[in-house]
Protein backbone atom coordinates (compact mmCIF):
# COMPACT_ATOMS: atom_id res chain seq x y z
CA UNK A 1 0.00 0.00 0.00
CA UNK A 2 1.12 3.22 -0.88
CA UNK A 3 2.45 5.47 2.37
CA UNK A 4 0.10 8.12 0.74
CA UNK A 5 -2.94 6.63 1.79
CA UNK A 6 -2.01 6.67 5.24
CA UNK A 7 0.47 9.57 5.28
CA UNK A 8 -0.39 11.79 2.59
CA UNK A 9 2.86 13.16 0.88
CA UNK A 10 4.15 14.31 4.47
CA UNK A 11 6.20 17.13 3.16
CA UNK A 12 7.49 15.92 -0.25
CA UNK A 13 6.05 18.08 -3.13
CA UNK A 14 5.31 16.59 -6.77
CA UNK A 15 7.89 18.50 -9.60
CA UNK A 16 4.77 19.42 -11.23
CA UNK A 17 3.41 21.83 -8.09
CA UNK A 18 6.63 23.97 -8.21
CA UNK A 19 6.17 24.88 -11.86
CA UNK A 20 5.23 28.71 -12.06
CA UNK A 21 1.89 28.70 -13.28
CA UNK A 22 -0.34 31.54 -15.53
CA UNK A 23 -3.51 32.73 -14.34
CA UNK A 24 -5.46 30.17 -16.41
CA UNK A 25 -3.93 27.24 -14.36
CA UNK A 26 -6.08 28.78 -11.34
CA UNK A 27 -9.49 28.32 -10.28
CA UNK A 28 -11.76 29.12 -7.65
CA UNK A 29 -13.80 26.00 -5.74
CA UNK A 30 -16.17 25.92 -3.27
CA UNK A 31 -15.19 23.76 -0.08
CA UNK A 32 -18.79 22.47 2.12
CA UNK A 33 -18.52 21.78 5.45
CA UNK A 34 -20.25 18.29 5.92
CA UNK A 35 -18.65 16.90 8.94
CA UNK A 36 -21.53 15.70 11.21
CA UNK A 37 -19.24 13.19 12.44
CA UNK A 38 -16.01 13.44 14.91
CA UNK A 39 -13.84 15.32 17.39
CA UNK A 40 -14.96 18.97 15.08
CA UNK A 41 -19.10 17.61 14.46
CA UNK A 42 -19.49 19.02 17.90
CA UNK A 43 -18.26 22.91 17.03
CA UNK A 44 -19.44 23.31 13.48
CA UNK A 45 -21.04 26.88 14.50
CA UNK A 46 -17.58 28.17 15.39
CA UNK A 47 -16.67 26.80 12.08
CA UNK A 48 -17.66 28.26 8.45
CA UNK A 49 -19.98 25.99 6.29
CA UNK A 50 -18.28 27.02 3.15
CA UNK A 51 -15.56 28.49 2.09
CA UNK A 52 -14.23 29.46 -1.95
CA UNK A 53 -10.95 28.36 -2.03
CA UNK A 54 -8.53 29.87 -4.89
CA UNK A 55 -6.02 26.81 -5.85
CA UNK A 56 -3.51 26.32 -8.79
CA UNK A 57 -4.59 22.98 -10.58
CA UNK A 58 -0.74 21.54 -9.98
CA UNK A 59 -1.45 21.57 -6.27
CA UNK A 60 -1.88 17.39 -5.38
CA UNK A 61 -4.85 16.51 -3.45
CA UNK A 62 -2.51 16.73 0.13
CA UNK A 63 -1.85 19.92 -0.26
CA UNK A 64 -5.66 20.51 -0.97
CA UNK A 65 -6.67 18.44 2.16
CA UNK A 66 -4.02 20.26 4.65
CA UNK A 67 -5.27 23.88 3.79
CA UNK A 68 -8.64 23.05 4.54
CA UNK A 69 -7.57 21.59 7.99
CA UNK A 70 -5.88 24.08 8.40
CA UNK A 71 -8.52 26.95 7.41
CA UNK A 72 -11.87 25.04 7.79
CA UNK A 73 -11.98 22.33 10.56
CA UNK A 74 -10.35 23.86 13.58
CA UNK A 75 -11.63 21.99 17.09
CA UNK A 76 -12.71 25.63 18.86
CA UNK A 77 -12.06 23.63 22.51
CA UNK A 78 -8.85 22.92 21.81
CA UNK A 79 -7.66 25.35 19.06
CA UNK A 80 -6.21 22.64 17.18
CA UNK A 81 -6.28 21.57 13.35
CA UNK A 82 -7.58 18.38 12.52
CA UNK A 83 -5.23 16.13 10.89
CA UNK A 84 -5.34 15.82 6.94
CA UNK A 85 -5.24 12.13 6.86
CA UNK A 86 -8.71 12.18 8.26
CA UNK A 87 -10.72 14.19 5.98
CA UNK A 88 -12.75 12.58 3.44
CA UNK A 89 -13.26 15.00 -0.16
CA UNK A 90 -16.12 14.61 -2.64
CA UNK A 91 -15.92 16.17 -6.29
CA UNK A 92 -18.92 17.36 -7.67
CA UNK A 93 -19.54 20.00 -10.48
CA UNK A 94 -21.84 21.10 -12.97
CA UNK A 95 -19.89 19.01 -15.57
CA UNK A 96 -19.67 15.92 -14.07
CA UNK A 97 -21.33 13.18 -11.09
CA UNK A 98 -20.48 13.23 -7.71
CA UNK A 99 -16.95 11.79 -7.44
CA UNK A 100 -15.36 10.88 -3.94
CA UNK A 101 -11.45 11.15 -3.88
CA UNK A 102 -9.46 7.80 -2.43
CA UNK A 103 -6.35 8.50 -0.48
CA UNK A 104 -4.66 6.66 -3.15
CA UNK A 105 -5.31 9.99 -5.00
CA UNK A 106 -3.20 12.23 -2.77
CA UNK A 107 -0.37 12.76 -4.83
CA UNK A 108 -1.87 13.49 -7.84
CA UNK A 109 -2.89 16.88 -9.28
CA UNK A 110 -5.97 18.10 -8.89
CA UNK A 111 -6.08 19.36 -12.88
CA UNK A 112 -5.52 15.43 -13.26
CA UNK A 113 -9.12 14.56 -11.15
CA UNK A 114 -11.12 17.10 -13.24
CA UNK A 115 -11.11 20.50 -10.99
CA UNK A 116 -12.51 24.07 -12.75
CA UNK A 117 -13.44 26.69 -11.47
CA UNK A 118 -17.11 26.39 -9.85
CA UNK A 119 -16.01 22.83 -9.02
CA UNK A 120 -17.53 22.05 -4.60
CA UNK A 121 -15.76 19.58 -2.42
CA UNK A 122 -17.80 18.14 0.50
CA UNK A 123 -15.96 17.94 3.21
CA UNK A 124 -16.62 14.84 5.73
CA UNK A 125 -14.68 13.43 8.78
CA UNK A 126 -14.03 9.49 7.85
CA UNK A 127 -15.92 7.12 9.84
CA UNK A 128 -15.57 3.48 8.37
CA UNK A 129 -11.75 3.54 6.85
CA UNK A 130 -8.99 1.48 6.60
CA UNK A 131 -7.13 4.45 8.85
CA UNK A 132 -9.72 3.82 11.79
CA UNK A 133 -9.49 -0.32 12.19
CA UNK A 134 -10.13 -1.39 15.92
CA UNK A 135 -8.34 -3.84 15.01
CA UNK A 136 -5.09 -1.98 14.77
CA UNK A 137 -5.54 -1.12 18.34
CA UNK A 138 -7.29 -4.17 20.35
CA UNK A 139 -7.36 -7.65 19.38
CA UNK A 140 -10.84 -8.91 19.22
CA UNK A 141 -10.84 -9.92 23.10
CA UNK A 142 -9.78 -6.29 24.00
CA UNK A 143 -6.28 -6.39 24.54
CA UNK A 144 -4.06 -4.09 23.32
CA UNK A 145 -1.94 -4.90 20.35
CA UNK A 146 2.07 -5.07 20.90
CA UNK A 147 1.84 -1.79 18.18
CA UNK A 148 -0.29 0.17 20.59
CA UNK A 149 1.08 -1.17 23.90
CA UNK A 150 4.30 0.77 22.72
CA UNK A 151 3.35 3.80 21.44
CA UNK A 152 0.66 4.37 24.86
CA UNK A 153 4.67 2.83 27.09
CA UNK A 154 6.57 5.98 24.95
CA UNK A 155 3.82 8.26 25.57
CA UNK A 156 3.02 7.45 29.20
CA UNK A 157 6.87 7.62 30.13
CA UNK A 158 8.03 11.31 30.25
CA UNK A 159 5.19 11.34 32.51
CA UNK A 160 5.16 9.43 35.40
CA UNK A 161 7.46 8.52 38.47
CA UNK A 162 8.22 4.78 39.10
CA UNK A 163 5.35 3.48 37.25
CA UNK A 164 2.91 6.18 38.55
CA UNK A 165 1.67 9.35 37.21
CA UNK A 166 0.59 12.17 39.15
CA UNK A 167 -2.55 14.55 38.42
CA UNK A 168 0.43 17.59 37.63
CA UNK A 169 2.16 14.99 35.59
CA UNK A 170 -1.02 14.15 33.84
CA UNK A 171 -1.86 17.59 33.52
CA UNK A 172 1.63 18.14 31.59
CA UNK A 173 0.51 15.05 29.13
CA UNK A 174 -2.62 16.81 28.24
CA UNK A 175 -0.54 20.14 27.54
CA UNK A 176 1.49 17.72 24.70
CA UNK A 177 -1.44 16.34 23.33
CA UNK A 178 -3.87 19.45 22.95
CA UNK A 179 -1.94 22.44 23.00
CA UNK A 180 -3.44 23.92 26.43
CA UNK A 181 -2.47 24.43 30.14
CA UNK A 182 -4.00 22.35 32.58
CA UNK A 183 -4.16 22.74 36.28
CA UNK A 184 -5.11 19.68 38.99
CA UNK A 185 -7.96 21.72 39.54
CA UNK A 186 -9.22 21.40 36.22
CA UNK A 187 -12.14 19.39 35.69
CA UNK A 188 -10.45 17.70 32.53
CA UNK A 189 -7.76 15.72 35.52
CA UNK A 190 -10.23 15.74 37.96
CA UNK A 191 -13.01 13.80 35.99
CA UNK A 192 -10.24 11.67 34.25
CA UNK A 193 -8.96 10.46 37.51
CA UNK A 194 -12.12 9.67 38.93
CA UNK A 195 -13.21 7.16 36.17
CA UNK A 196 -9.65 5.80 35.99
CA UNK A 197 -7.90 5.66 39.39
CA UNK A 198 -9.24 2.36 39.89
CA UNK A 199 -6.97 1.76 43.33
CA UNK A 200 -7.91 5.09 44.48
CA UNK A 201 -4.36 5.78 45.52
CA UNK A 202 -4.24 9.48 43.63
CA UNK A 203 -2.26 8.10 40.87
CA UNK A 204 -2.71 6.42 36.74
CA UNK A 205 -0.45 3.41 36.65
CA UNK A 206 0.20 2.36 33.07
CA UNK A 207 -2.27 -0.40 33.52
CA UNK A 208 -4.92 1.63 34.27
CA UNK A 209 -3.38 4.16 31.14
CA UNK A 210 -3.61 0.98 28.61
CA UNK A 211 -7.56 0.44 30.20
CA UNK A 212 -8.69 3.54 29.50
CA UNK A 213 -7.27 3.42 26.29
CA UNK A 214 -8.41 0.06 25.65
CA UNK A 215 -12.14 1.39 26.65
CA UNK A 216 -11.68 4.37 24.17
CA UNK A 217 -11.27 2.00 21.50
CA UNK A 218 -14.07 0.46 21.66
CA UNK A 219 -16.53 3.46 22.69
CA UNK A 220 -14.75 6.35 21.02
CA UNK A 221 -12.14 5.06 18.47
CA UNK A 222 -12.21 8.69 16.33
CA UNK A 223 -10.86 10.07 19.89
CA UNK A 224 -8.03 7.54 20.22
CA UNK A 225 -6.77 8.23 16.42
CA UNK A 226 -7.31 12.12 17.57
CA UNK A 227 -4.48 12.08 20.33
CA UNK A 228 -2.20 9.78 17.98
CA UNK A 229 -2.33 11.86 15.54
CA UNK A 230 -1.55 15.48 17.94
CA UNK A 231 1.36 12.82 19.48
CA UNK A 232 3.02 13.07 15.63
CA UNK A 233 2.49 9.47 14.88
CA UNK A 234 0.16 8.24 11.79
CA UNK A 235 -2.42 5.45 11.75
CA UNK A 236 0.05 2.78 11.60
CA UNK A 237 1.96 3.91 15.34
CA UNK A 238 5.01 5.06 13.96
CA UNK A 239 6.17 8.75 13.87
CA UNK A 240 4.85 11.03 11.29
CA UNK A 241 7.18 11.33 8.08
CA UNK A 242 8.83 7.99 9.34
CA UNK A 243 9.37 5.14 6.46
CA UNK A 244 8.47 1.68 6.82
CA UNK A 245 11.41 -0.12 6.32
CA UNK A 246 12.16 -1.10 2.98
CA UNK A 247 12.54 -5.53 3.27
CA UNK A 248 15.65 -6.93 2.06
CA UNK A 249 15.47 -8.11 -1.27
CA UNK A 250 17.50 -10.98 -0.65
CA UNK A 251 16.20 -12.40 2.10
CA UNK A 252 12.79 -15.11 1.72
CA UNK A 253 10.76 -12.87 4.20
Amino acid sequence: MSSTTTDGTGDLVCHNSLVVVPEVDVCTITVNNNIAYGPFSKHRSENPKKLELKVLLNMTVWDLKKIIAKNFCIHAEEGKECDPVMLKLERESAHSAKTMLRDSDNGRMIRELGFCSGTDINVTYKTESSNLRKQNVIFSDGALTPEALELFRTIFEPYQTDGLMSPEQFCGLLKFTTGQDFNVTHSKPIQFFKDNDKDKDGFISFEEFCAFYQGAAENKLPTVYTNIGHWKYNHEFRPRGEKKKRRDPNTLL
